[in-house]
């Protein structure tokens, strides 16, 4: 919205508004549509702060003058800041739910054998949509992501119990023992046995 101000300035406010909520402004203001300073000077004797005039008339020079044409322009270009701005934030909450529901289901399970065709239809979604949602938000397909929360919850049972790394190694879905050990060690610098060995509370 394009308007003039008390003083008769020009003025414009883009709300940002999320689930019909107004959570922020975009503004810009206190520019000018006269065609010269003295059409500036005349616009604001008769405005509210025609009383101030004389202190103000050196700083005229300083307001802003633009075309109606270059104002809207620019207005467009804040409407269009603010679409990419809301568009970002959808983006960044649509990654958040992604990530948490995909963890969410996963966690529980991560013993068990999980392909795409399983975790898609726990999700309610396609096999297609969790493939391009894993590349989307998390940058990674999904047998990277589970094995990579399998690792986390390795080293957090190393630290955190007493169960012995064969164990483990079933207890977070890896099938072969030596398979987790050697992704293990190159994904974490240390043997499973170093890595309790020297992180174990």
């Amino acid at each position: 919205m394009i308007y003039h101000c008390h003083a008769g300035l020009i003025e414009a406010v883009v709300p940002l508004i999320d689930n019909h909520i107004v959570i922020g402004y975009l503004m810009f203001g206190q520019i000018s549509d006269a065609a010269t300073y003295e059409e500036l000077k005349s616009s604001l004797s008769k405005g509210k702060l025609k009383d101030y005039l004389p202190l103000l008339e050196s700083l005229l020079t300083d307001i802003p003058q633009k075309t109606s044409q270059q104002i809207h322009a620019a207005a467009k270009i804040m409407e269009a800041c603010t679409f990419y701005a809301l568009m970002n934030e959808t983006v960044a909450l649509r990654r958040q739910n992604f990530t948490r529901h995909l963890t969410e289901y996963l966690m529980p399970r991560l013993s068990e054998h999980l392909d795409a065709g399983i975790i898609a239809q726990g999700l309610g979604i396609s096999r297609s949509k969790l493939y391009m949602s894993c590349d989307k938000y998390l940058g990674m397909g999904i047998a990277e992501y589970i094995r990579n929360l399998r690792l986390e919850q390795a080293q957090l049972l190393l630290r955190n119990s007493d169960l012995t790394v064969t164990q483990i190694s079933d207890q977070v879905g890896f099938e072969d023992y030596n398979y987790f050990c050697r992704v293990f060690k190159k994904e974490t610098g240390y043997s499973a046995k170093k890595y309790r060995e020297s992180f174990k509370k």
